[in-house]
């Protein structure tokens, strides 16, 4: 990870000093979230909750709210087709748990930074490309651990920056993601109806393994007029990044795309460990 996904941080949170400590605060996100002992973060079980209390004990640390008249962990539930062609009768209802928390700086509009924690468990539901893989753990440290701990680390700044920022933020914690953007297409319709001012929504999905190619893809970069012009004027020299003007892919920003609020997608690309059990902390950290 490094220096590289660091800048992403500095990307967006201009104010943050000691580059040291936030690498080692996004290492021990990484560590623990992708630990066997969370049992690969599968939306419904109970190692996703065990993640989702993670999340919601680091915003209670930087004393950070909920949304109002809600929790930090939004539940929420929908129908799983586990064959959907030749049985599509074979269902499950699993309920999954968005984490959110709120900074309310007294601004009109709000700016979302989010990155879904669920993962694909034990491959319960056949969605890993090892086909030998079912029963083992898919800890999914790129995918997205990464991701996650960017919007913690982006919480730590904004709260704790001793600067009151012309925005609120909210910071979200995403889950069903695997299963078809479940929890960003519940708490992005919460949030446009709520705060319709919402002018930019941020998502991290897969931000933990830049190569020596220095790639960085940043998708979403039509869905405002300023946001090419701006990304380019203040992109580092070592860096090669690829812009795409779609608001739309297979990623949580898709869903507040579809709520008409203009999104940006940091992705570092594509890995031979992408949806298998080798996505393991020590590549991405």
């Amino acid at each position: 990870m490094g220096k590289k996904i660091i800048f992403l941080v500095l990307f967006l949170g201009h104010t943050v000093v000691y580059a040291q400590k936030l690498e080692n605060n996004l290492k021990k996100h990484i560590k623990i979230l992708a630990s066997d002992s969370l049992q690969g973060r599968l939306t419904g079980t109970i190692g996703e909750e065990m993640a989702s209390e993670y999340i919601q004990n680091q915003f209670k640390e930087l004393n950070l709210s909920p949304l109002p008249n809600f929790n930090f962990i939004h539940n929420f539930s929908f129908t799983y087709n586990l064959n959907p062609h030749s049985n599509p009768t074979n269902t499950d209802t699993i309920t999954g748990k968005n984490v959110v928390a709120f900074l309310d700086n007294g601004a009109t509009n709000t700016f979302v930074i989010g990155g879904h924690y669920d993962h694909l468990g034990h491959n319960e539901y056949k969605l890993s490309r090892d086909t030998n893989s079912t029963g083992l753990i898919h800890n999914g440290a790129d995918d997205n651990a990464s991701g996650v701990s960017m919007v913690l680390e982006l919480a730590r700044n904004y709260s704790q920056n001793n600067t009151i920022e012309p925005v609120n933020f909210i910071f979200a914690c995403f889950s069903g993601e695997e299963l078809g953007l479940m929890g960003s297409k519940e708490i992005s319709k919460i949030i446009k109806q709520k705060y319709p001012n919402t002018s930019l929504m941020v998502n991290f999905d897969m931000v933990g393994r830049m190569d020596s190619s220095n790639n960085l893809s940043i998708g979403g970069v039509g869905t405002s007029p300023s946001f090419a012009s701006v990304l380019n004027k203040n992109k580092p020299k070592d860096m090669n990044t690829k812009l795409d003007s779609s608001g739309v892919g297979p990623s949580d920003h898709s869903s507040f795309y579809y709520q008409d609020i203009p999104v940006l997608f940091f992705f570092t690309g594509l890995h031979s460990d992408y949806h298998k059990p080798t996505d393991d902390t020590e590549k991405s950290i």
